[in-house]
């Protein structure tokens, strides 16, 4: 058996015709710290569904059970990338998890390198019942249903390094509450057991790049708890990140890369990159897309929309950015999966570095097809966008950045953008109380989509945390989408435009409540401000009469505008 070293070393070097600068397979390694609570708050221990795969049954002779978990609100895009690796047996057990099984144990391989909307993919070992003290977790891992010399040998003798992650979900008993010290109950359990076997051995703690990274998830109801051991086919930290932004600053305000992907996800901007390719290839012609980020920020939706451009999985481009423990992950270090997954994983990214490679060949050889573009009035953003692009396999390339107010960027109004269906996709500032910079900033965008989007064939999406923020749009919303970061409630809101309209002085009243039902019985007042269509004087009052609600749209309390 090879070192991991080595081996890390050899899988780097398939991938390095996307990046030459790949030297090192491991990077130096950062704590990870193993506490915090989950908004995981459902599990299911039933999996009936039947497994449709075909292929190599999992080496234990069974079905294997998995729980991947995500950002609240993305569970059903989960899902839908969890089947496109070829998972037929799923259940969406709550907004922020889906469970799944297979026989084919190289399926989660699979999930491990493309998914991009997950932030933990782990193994059920086992699920313990009515505990109600430390004492009872202890004996609980005393008797698991996978024998330690399973869980942590290595097949040769030796020992593997382990951790243990707990994540509490609703009201667990007294003596298990801290998540610490039933973390370390656990852990003693395990170490107890092997050192019985192993005459005073003991395996190492690494709480950076274990073997095995254990996490228990408890779901308590008061006086007792129910725990599941799982291990996690990663290493120890969530799947959002991509290692793009590791090597500086990262802004403040920037979205996670996970999230980024689901809400492009959501918009379909995925399944239209791939309904071009495959009309080119079938006619010859297709109509093309433009993608525009005109308040890029961070760049989280330019960079992952570029990767979904080229078909980038984000498993290939954390090892290309050296996260730590991704290019030999701890799936691969298990004990009977290092001969017989190892070539696999070889071929699975050998694969999709292939498929990366021919898909910058296309996009040059279909040159103008596809186009992303960027703006941000802020250089200092710009230069970390650029920075991100550049670390992500060379999407700069893709990519065109601009420095503009986005109301004076007329960058759509050229004859490259005539034949084409154009996706705006942004995250403007805000918060739970507007700034005046912040309004600023949404009269921007509103005059932005208003008079430089080809109506018609524009669709734009617009992420928010405030409802009264998005009243400064003065647009109906087709749909949204509901998603939560922290304790902040989120829509990702589409907008058709249909027609180019005036631009209208339409800031609400900063003292407002910030519930506004899209009924809304008393409209603002619009005063012209600046494209004078039909030539009204620029200071006329322009009132405008209540219509009817639409019965495709809905009044309900958490309905947004």
């Amino acid at each position: 058996m090879l070192p991991r070293c080595i081996v890390s070393t050899a899988i780097a070097a398939l991938v390095v015709f996307i990046q030459p600068s790949l030297v090192d397979a491991f990077c130096s390694l950062s704590t990870s710290p193993c506490r915090q609570q989950s908004l995981y708050l459902a599990y299911s221990d039933n999996f009936d569904h039947d497994v449709g795969e075909k292929g190599r049954e999992d080496s234990r002779g069974r079905r294997q059970e998995y729980l991947a978990t995500c950002i609240p609100g993305l569970a059903p895009y989960l899902e839908k990338e969890l089947s496109d690796c070829g998972v037929s047996s799923t259940q969406v057990l709550s907004d922020a998890a889906v469970s799944f099984s297979v026989s084919d144990e190289t399926v989660p391989l699979k999930v491990l390198l493309w998914v991009r909307t997950a932030h933990r993919l782990l193994e059920k070992i086992d699920t313990f019942f009515d505990l109600e003290s430390r004492d009872d977790v202890y004996d609980a891992v005393q008797n698991c249903r996978l024998p330690v010399k399973d869980l942590l040998g290595d097949g040769q003798g030796g020992l593997l390094s382990l951790s243990v992650k707990v994540i509490a979900n609703g009201r667990l008993p007294k003596d298990i509450s801290h998540s610490h010290y039933t973390a370390l109950t656990i852990k003693n359990a395990l170490v107890d057991q092997v050192r019985q076997l192993k005459d005073g051995e003991r395996p190492d703690v690494d709480l950076d790049d274990p073997d095995v990274p254990l996490v228990a998830i408890f779901h308590g109801q008061g006086m007792r708890a129910d725990m599941t051991m799982y291990r996690s086919l990663a290493p120890p930290g969530s799947l959002h990140k991509r290692g793009y932004r590791s090597g500086g600053a990262i802004h403040k305000a920037a979205m996670k890369e996970s999230l980024a992907a689901g809400l492009l996800l959501a918009a379909g901007w995925n399944e239209a990159v791939h309904s071009v390719k495959k009309a080119i290839e079938e006619n010859d012609s297709a109509e093309g897309l433009t993608l525009v980020d005109p308040m890029c920020g961070s760049g989280s939706l330019l960079v992952e929309a570029a990767m979904m451009t080229v078909n980038f999985p984000p498993g290939l481009m954390r090892i290309i950015n050296h996260v730590p423990g991704h290019q030999v992950p701890p799936v691969l270090r298990w004990k009977g999966n290092k001969d017989s997954l190892m070539p696999i994983w070889k071929e699975m990214l050998l694969g999709a570095s292939t498929t990366v490679k021919k898909q910058f060949a296309w996009l040059s050889e279909h040159d103008g097809i596809i186009n992303l573009i960027g703006n941000d009035i802020h250089p200092g953003a710009l230069e970390l966008v650029e920075a991100s692009l550049k670390s992500a396999g060379g999407l700069d390339r893709l990519v065109d950045l601009h420095q503009n107010d986005c109301q004076e960027w007329n960058v759509l109004q050229g004859q490259a953008h005539d034949d084409k269906q154009v996706w705006v996709v942004t995250n403007p500032p805000w918060g739970v109380r507007l700034t005046d910079d912040d309004h600023m900033s949404w009269e921007s965008l509103r005059t932005f989509l208003r008079t430089n989007c080809p109506p018609g064939r524009t669709q734009a999406w617009v992420l928010s945390g405030n409802k009264l923020a998005t009243k400064h749009l003065g647009l109906r919303r087709s749909q949204s989408v509901v998603a939560k970061t922290g304790q902040q409630d989120l829509r990702w809101i589409q907008y058709k435009i249909l027609e180019k309209r005036e631009v209208y002085d339409n800031k609400p009243d900063s003292n407002q409540d910030a519930q506004v039902s899209s009924d809304d019985s008393n409209p603002p007042r619009r005063i012209m401000r600046t494209r004078n269509v039909n030539n009204l004087p620029s200071t006329q009052v322009r009132r405008r009469t209540k219509k009817p609600p639409s019965k495709n749209v809905s009044n309900a309390d958490d309905s947004w505008i």
